[in-house]
């Protein structure tokens, strides 16, 4: 911290002079080393002459009456001059010879002027008089080009202040040869120029920032530089004064004190969301400083201008507040602090040091500009290290709200999402539901308790998640999800072309022939049923817990149809209302099977064989008896069983093992020995 310090007083002092050039109102340059001093600054004690415009030719022959010069003449007159009124200034130089011309820098004065050099007029300025009502202010730093002149310079400056509180020349004035001025007036501009350029660049993008991840820190940052911009433009050289010609100067000496204060509020809110320990009064107390708007807006200048005295006092108070708080916190964040501490404490003594210029007229140079931009630039990096950790954080929350998406999709599937109409799981409700015609696709695996009788839990389950890893790519390879797991069992549902749903339950009995011919140590079989119908899908439970599910008749018909399969020796069962939705059947191997009472349905369900050469190997034996069966089939609904036991008996001697046609021969021999009931209907009921 000491460190800081010293480096802070050094760099303040490095811009002050207190050289004295004008002594009664002459300055002798004769011996001034242009070349290698630079720009000559006219300042010292000239003639003053209060409450006239003197004209040029007595300026120099009056009783002599001294006045430091810059300075308004209420300062330095210790309160004998008001700040309203008029005045003449009236000094001398002497002039070394040159082959150059001149050229001459004219700082502010408030707040309009005549300038004659050797009697005559050389510039105006606004427009002087000896009333209000008769002038025009206008207070704008000029560059002047004198040519060539004769050793002595008699400088006459007329003065008219209706305005301001503060009358006089405010500024240095500047004199030297063509291409000494021309240089600094090049750095001069071009600095004013980097800095408004800087700023407004800067603001611009942090302010596009902040937009983009709502952060009010890179937006009171953006806002302060952009204010700081516009408020450099106002100041020092003035350059947006060319350009506004038009806009009077009251005008553009309100927005001038506008700037200043946005500016002061912008950076007290940019860091108190920097720094969140800073006193929660903080805030209210920078509010105040909107008081200074109103007055701004609506008084006179000479009357809202003394309001700048409280305006520097608050902002003193308040940088001791931030300078306190941060040494207070320094080992919670040593480093942004640190940082930060300095940069403030660069920027507060520049405006400390410019102020003490500008008020109390102590020669030297303006150095806020280039505080200002070390301020931004070390602000930048803060913030900047800042916004890239925040990114950072929010990549990092993203991979993991996307992590925690994934796992969310694994118990309720996006397509479920989508039939309800909800964008995200945040906007499901208890009790959203909605009606859709779905297929299903119903899978158990066969005789899987007696295999888990063998095993203990932890092999139990990990022959089952074996299974249903390579069986559930399949059913989203063909656009289907899976609505549960129930044990040994799968239910899923597709809304797509019921081709694909039937080539998925195929893939599915081939996947599973190849797993059971690898290593898996067991070899399992499962049924598949395929049906078509209306379910209801839902959220049931209460506020602590819900799922997703679907209600309907459908779920209860694909469960049990999957149980004839047994029965019946297919691998892949379907219904009838599942085969009507096929487009072209005849491009299947299928061989329909008959129909089956389903308890709680009102009517039978026509029920069809799926086979495939993929999983089936006595698939052209199939395609051999097919007819055999079919017209056994036949006679067995029209009560011929013995032509119909005939029929069944051929396709035998080809499959033996065919055990819908043994079921249906044996339902044959049966009802010919017992007989036909008047109610029979050649719907097969069993327990299965």
């Amino acid at each position: 911290m000491k460190i800081y310090l010293t480096l802070l007083f050094l760099f303040f002092l490095c811009f002050t002079s207190w050289a004295q050039t004008l002594q009664e109102g002459i300055l002798d340059a004769r011996s001034y080393d242009f070349e290698k001093s630079g720009m000559l600054s006219l300042e010292g004690n000239v003639r003053f002459y209060w409450n006239e415009h003197v004209s040029p030719l007595d300026a120099f022959s009056r009783e002599d009456n001294f006045l430091t010069m810059p300075g308004h003449w209420e300062f330095h007159s210790d309160g004998k001059y008001p700040g309203i009124g008029i005045g003449t200034y009236a000094f001398q130089i002497l002039l070394p010879p040159s082959d150059e011309p001149w050229f001459l820098y004219v700082g502010d004065v408030s707040s309009s002027y005549n300038l004659f050099i050797n009697g005559k007029l050389i510039h105006s300025q606004g427009k002087i008089s000896q009333q209000k009502e008769n002038g025009i202010p206008w207070v704008e730093p000029q560059y002047l080009f004198l040519g060539h002149q004769e050793e002595l310079l008699e400088i006459v400056i007329q003065v008219s202040n209706f305005y301001h509180r503060e009358g006089g020349i405010w500024y240095l004035w500047y004199l030297g040869s063509e291409s000494i001025a021309e240089e600094w007036y090049r750095k001069t501009f071009s600095l004013d120029l980097i800095i408004i350029g800087f700023l407004t660049s800067i603001g611009l993008v942090f302010t596009l920032i902040s937009l983009l991840n709502r952060n009010y820190s890179s937006l009171f940052f953006g806002l302060f530089c952009l204010v700081l911009a516009i408020r450099t433009g106002l100041t020092n050289n003035r350059e947006l004064y060319d350009s506004l010609q038009m806009i009077s100067w009251p005008f553009l000496h309100r927005l001038e004190y506008i700037c200043m204060y946005s500016a002061f509020l912008f950076f007290t809110q940019f860091t108190c969301v920097l720094f969140s320990f800073i006193p929660s009064f903080f805030r209210k107390i920078s509010l105040f400083i909107a008081l200074f708007f109103i007055g701004t807006l609506f008084l006179p200048i000479k009357i809202y201008t003394g309001f700048l005295i409280v305006f520097h006092i608050t902002t003193v108070l308040i940088a001791l507040t931030i300078v306190i708080s941060l040494i207070r916190h320094f080992r919670e964040d040593r480093k942004r602090i640190s940082f930060f501490l300095m940069a403030f404490l660069l920027f507060f003594i520049g405006l400390l040091h410019d102020y003490a210029l500008v008020t109390f007229f102590i020669p030297g140079q303006q150095i806020v500009s280039y505080s200002l931009i070390l301020f931004v630039i070390i602000q930048m990096g803060i913030l900047s290290s800042r916004i890239v950790g925040t990114f950072l954080a929010v990549q990092n929350l993203t991979i993991h709200l996307e992590s925690l998406n994934r796992a969310f999709l694994n118990f309720l599937p996006h397509s479920f999402m989508k039939y309800l109409e909800k964008g995200s799981a945040n906007d499901i409700k208890l009790g959203d539901h909605v009606s859709k015609k779905l297929y299903l696709l119903f899978i158990d695996i066969r005789s899987f308790t007696e295999i888990a009788e063998r095993l203990n839990p932890e092999e139990t389950f990990s022959l089952l998640n074996s299974y249903w890893e390579k069986i559930g790519p399949h059913i989203r390879k063909h656009g289907g999800w899976v609505e549960r797991y129930i044990g040994d069992a799968i239910l899923a549902l597709f809304a797509i072309d019921p081709q694909e749903v039937l080539n998925a339950a195929i893939d599915i009995q081939k996947e599973i022939r190849e797993m059971n011919s690898g290593e898996m140590g067991h070899e399992l079989k499962m049924g598949i049923s395929l049906h078509y119908g209306s379910l209801i899908l839902g959220m049931v439970g209460d506020e602590k817990r819900m799922q997703a599910t679907v209600i309907g008749d459908p779920t209860t018909v694909a469960t049990q149809i999957e149980g004839y399969s047994k029965v019946f020796g297919t691998d892949i069962l379907m219904s009838e209302d599942f085969f009507l939705t096929l487009q072209d059947p005849t491009k299947l191997n299928y061989l329909f099977l008959g129909q089956v009472f389903i308890p709680g349905q009102k009517k039978e369900i026509g029920l069809y064989g799926v086979y495939d050469k993929s999983f089936d190997k006595e698939l052209p034996k199939r395609n051999i008896v097919k007819g055999y069966f079919e017209r056994g089939l036949l006679k067995f609904h029209q009560q011929q069983f013995k032509q119909a036991i005939k029929y069944f008996d051929e396709t035998l001697k080809i499959i033996p093992d065919h055990k819908t046609a043994i079921l249906y021969r044996n339902y044959s021999l049966k009802q010919q020995d017992e007989g036909v009931r008047k109610d029979w209907s050649g719907t097969i009921t069993m327990e299965y």
